[in-house]
């Protein structure tokens, strides 16, 4: 697939990568065997044909020391001697030699004896003033293929005649044409060895790319692969490690998807039960604000004290309402990043302190006893007042709702760890193993549905962004259902780099 000019997907037609990879070499090699053959045939006619023409100069030199003077004087004798000479060469099919009028003296064919030939070779070779002519014929009587070979005869500088002779050419032409046939024998051979080496050497570099392909195909299915491993040196190489390099990264990015969709179906689930979790605890305080509204503006005859029952109904649901509606908010602030803190340096006792007076009034409801027990020279932190506060009361306001009546809530400070630590503790309904570190999770509480009494599981988790903005720690610790538990917050003295510490909790959220 390709991108057009205007963003338009296009599809590239391909081939067979290894067929079009086997005809390119096989290409290559025929290339250079028919380059190598032809070089070589050509050098082959060529030394033939030089020898053959070294014979002939050879004869012809011969004939000319035989017939120099010979043929001034017109001595037969000595011109029929130097023929000898040429027509003794088995592949000499004819002789003969012409005056200086073109009339034939001496031949080997007696038709041409005393003729003067007309036929336009014999013209030429008459009338060349050329030391040495080839004009290549077939004869017309025996159809033999021939090489016309003519000389002029100098008697100094004066011509007295011609020589000239026809080279049998079937014996040459017999073995060009058999080493044409070797030659042509040789490249079918060569040929098919290429494009066999060819198709080997294709199939050899196809494989990698052959096995890369079925590892993507099953990257594709979303299988889990093992690195490719190629023993090579070239490109191959860097694609396989291209495509290793690729896999891991899109494994990680797999896995990471799947946590992410896991996280996902978890904060679904989440939310299904926040909704489930608000709309109760929605539905109670405002069904008896209703109620308690119904009665007062339905009944007009209620005394004092019952009035004063009703208001004080709708009071207490109201704060309830505001209290959740209150977490949600802080809760989606502190997600957002979008809550401030204001760090100052102070004492955290006296945060215990009026978180406690506030818990206070609640435990001696239940008839709870509330003790705060503070370690004096504690030494100053830096901290949000406000947001400790909010955490202390919190911890205190679960205590207070986990616990029995007559149970005992102890709110104590202490230096600890070049800090200072925080502890809330009840002889309450306590916190089973399983559960003591999912309640710190939002929309979580301990136990089952059953044993729960209310609320909507955010107070702890507000409590732990707002401990961790301070870079200290939040944990429980409880021997078990019924054993009571105790909360336990560690804040340092100064909290270096407390709103990026935030930062990085929403970040884990």
């Amino acid at each position: 697939m390709g991108m057009d000019k205007q963003g338009e997907s296009k599809t590239v037609k391909g081939r067979s990568l290894y067929l079009e990879f086997s005809v390119y070499i096989s290409g290559i090699a025929v290339i250079f065997i028919m380059l190598t053959v032809s070089f070589n045939l050509k050098r082959e006619v060529r030394l033939l044909d030089e020898n053959r023409n070294e014979r002939v100069s050879i004869l012809l030199a011969t004939f000319s020391k035989l017939t120099a003077k010979a043929a001034g004087r017109d001595d037969l004798q000595l011109i029929l001697l130097a023929a000898g000479e040429i027509v003794s060469d088995p592949e000499i099919g004819y002789f003969a030699y012409y005056d200086a009028d073109g009339r034939c003296v001496l031949s080997t064919r007696a038709a041409l004896q005393g003729e003067t030939p007309s036929d336009e070779i014999s013209r030429k070779a008459l009338a060349s003033a050329e030391p040495k002519l080839l004009q290549s014929y077939t004869d017309p009587d025996t159809q033999t293929p021939m090489l016309d070979v003519s000389a002029p005869v100098m008697s100094g500088d004066t011509r007295v005649g011609t020589v000239r002779f026809g080279f049998d050419s079937t014996r040459h032409n017999a073995r060009l044409s058999k080493m044409r046939f070797e030659y042509a024998g040789l490249s079918f051979v060569s040929i098919l060895m290429a494009i066999l080496i060819s198709f080997v050497l294709a199939r050899r570099t196809m494989a990698p790319i052959r096995l890369l392909k079925e590892k993507l195909d099953a990257l594709v299915q979303g299988e889990s692969i093992e690195t490719v491993r190629i023993d090579s040196a070239d490109e191959i190489q860097q694609l396989a490690d291209s495509f290793n390099a690729m896999t891991a990264k899109w494994q990680q990015m797999y896995e990471e998807l799947r946590q992410a969709f896991e996280e996902l179906k978890g904060l679904d689930r989440m939310k299904d039960q926040f909704v489930s979790l608000v709309s109760h605890e929605l539905r109670t305080p405002l069904s008896s604000i209703v109620a308690a509204a119904e009665v007062l503006s339905e009944h007009d005859m209620l005394s004092e004290e019952e009035t004063k029952e009703f208001i004080s109904i709708i009071n207490i649901e109201g704060k309830r309402l505001t209290k959740l509606v209150s977490d949600i908010l802080d809760l989606a602030k502190m997600k957002a990043g979008k809550e401030g803190y204001h760090f100052r340096e102070g004492n955290v006792n006296h945060a215990v302190t009026q978180a406690a007076k506030v818990a206070e009034f609640a435990a001696e409801t239940k008839g709870q006893t509330l003790k705060v027990e503070l370690e004096d020279n504690l030494p100053p932190a830096r901290f949000d007042f406000d947001r400790i506060v909010q955490v202390v009361s919190n911890l205190l306001g679960n205590a207070v709702r986990y616990t029995p009546a007559e149970g005992e809530i102890t709110a104590r400070t202490a230096k600890k760890d070049g800090g200072v630590l925080i502890s809330i503790a009840d002889n309450g309904q306590g916190i089973s193993p399983e559960d003591q570190e999912r309640i710190f999770r939002e929309f979580e509480q301990a136990g089952d549905a059953d044993s729960q009494t209310g609320g909507t599981g955010l107070g702890l988790a507000i409590c732990k962004r707002l401990v961790e903005a301070h870079n200290g720690r939040i944990w429980v610790e409880s021997r078990g259902t019924g054993k009571g538990a105790t909360f336990f917050v560690q804040l340092p003295l100064d909290p270096e780099n407390s709103v990026e510490r935030q930062e990085q909790a929403n970040d884990r959220a």
